[in-house]
């Protein structure tokens, strides 16, 4: 059962133990470490996220405040075995609303096929 208590991370290496494989995938230049370091390089949104938000058009982006972030959130799903497993869920308010962000992070491997 997982709980509903989560530890704060106080530098990239605490989410280390997180990962379904931390001995594969926390390495230099893979994804997991590389998430993890852009994240706490950062008090907030990393630079290349917030120029996203201010390029995106979206008022609620202009001024987006993250109030919470979680290294790999697991969420069932229905019908699955095991959840997914996002590299990132973040909360954060913009314009007085609430905004639900999942993060997955990728360094040189595919993200996979396009949703239309």
């Amino acid at each position: 059962m997982n709980s509903p208590i989560y530890i704060p991370a106080t530098k990239p290496e605490d989410w280390r133990h997180l990962l379904a494989e931390p001995a594969k995938q926390w390495r230099d230049g893979y994804s997991a470490k590389s998430l993890a370091v852009a994240w706490h390089q950062n008090s907030g949104f990393p630079r290349e996220v917030r120029r996203a938000f201010d390029d995106s058009g979206y008022e609620i982006f202009k001024n987006a405040e993250m109030l919470i972030a979680i290294p790999e959130h697991k969420v069932p799903l229905p019908g699955g075995g095991n959840p997914s497993q996002n590299d990132l869920f973040v909360l954060a308010k913009g314009n007085g609303q609430i905004i639900s962000i999942t993060v997955e992070g990728k360094v040189s491997e595919p993200f996979g096929p396009l949703v239309s």
